[in-house]
């Protein structure tokens, strides 16, 4: 019997992140194996796509999360139900599960279909870095409920990995990731891309940062560098949050917001900048 994959998200495009990344990699790599799949993700906008990559997407509307307006709070209804029965998925995986992802954990349950669980986001550092630190036992606590709801858990690396381990998950592996040598290749260097990621001084030294741009990234850390150490040039690709504050506090200073990139833009960065900087506070796949 063939397989067929129905995957949970608690987010996806037109937002930007690691999660929606990875299922965007995941996806790409069924349709290169000819592996029939279905998504069921949030409704983030009225113009959402409804297939990626050959793969249908189910859009489930939500409320807006108050602290992190680009995510939306949403639990999987009668149409999602609907969808996985004509679907007939062999596996469900849920990615970071919270609330939909919990959802067509029961749903699967309810429905014997086997269920692949992935960590992506350690809300509990989160928790320690913005002074929440108490909650950090509720939340292995609850984690370690909705993680053993499924038949196998995968961490991003093995620090992960270990960490679940330590608080109880059962079931636990790696799921190992890699580079795409041809999409991220040092040929893709470009003079036109310098120029655009330092506002037209291409002679300085490039320090890229790439990722969401949020307190827990730490980017304000950055500023001692951009003013103090002459010729260097800070370029940040992404959006987020602090975007305001960080446009704020580095006025005035050798700094380009470049704001999202994807595809040949998003190569042509990473090779035309000198040094890659990520002083984030956590990370599952840092």
């Amino acid at each position: 019997m063939s397989i067929r994959v129905a995957l949970f998200t608690e987010t996806f495009l037109p937002k930007l992140d690691g999660i929606v990344t990875a299922i965007r990699l995941t996806l790409e790599h069924f349709q290169r194996r000819n592996v029939p799949s279905l998504l069921v993700a949030p409704r983030m906008t009225r113009d959402d796509i409804t297939r990626y990559a050959d793969t249908p997407i189910v859009r489930v509307p939500g409320l807006r999360f108050p602290l992190y307006p680009e995510l939306r709070i949403c639990w999987p209804g009668r149409n999602v139900r609907r969808a996985i029965e004509e679907f007939e998925p062999t596996v469900i995986h849920v990615l970071e599960p919270v609330m939909l992802g919990l959802g067509g954990l029961m749903m699967a349950r309810r429905m014997g279909i086997p269920t692949v669980a992935s960590f992506h986001i350690d809300f509990m550092q989160a928790a320690r870095y913005y002074g929440l630190g108490f909650v950090s036992g509720f939340g292995w606590a609850l984690h370690r409920v909705i993680y053993n709801r499924a038949d196998y858990t995968l961490g991003t690396s093995m620090s992960v990995v270990n960490e679940m381990r330590a608080h109880g998950i059962r079931h636990v592996g790696l799921w190992r990731r890699g580079v795409d040598s041809e999409r991220f290749s040092p040929q893709k260097r470009s003079a036109k891309w310098r120029e655009r990621l330092t506002n037209g001084h291409p002679n300085r030294v490039i320090l890229l940062y790439v990722g969401r741009v949020a307190n827990e990234k730490r980017i304000n850390h950055l500023h001692p560098v951009v003013t103090g150490i002459p010729g260097v040039h800070l370029s940040i690709v992404g959006n987020g949050p602090a975007m305001p504050a960080l446009q704020k506090l580095f006025a005035g200073t050798p700094t380009t917001f470049v704001g999202y990139l994807r595809g040949e833009d998003l190569s042509a960065a990473y090779a035309s900048a000198d040094i890659f900087v990520f002083p984030s506070a956590l990370e599952t796949f840092g």
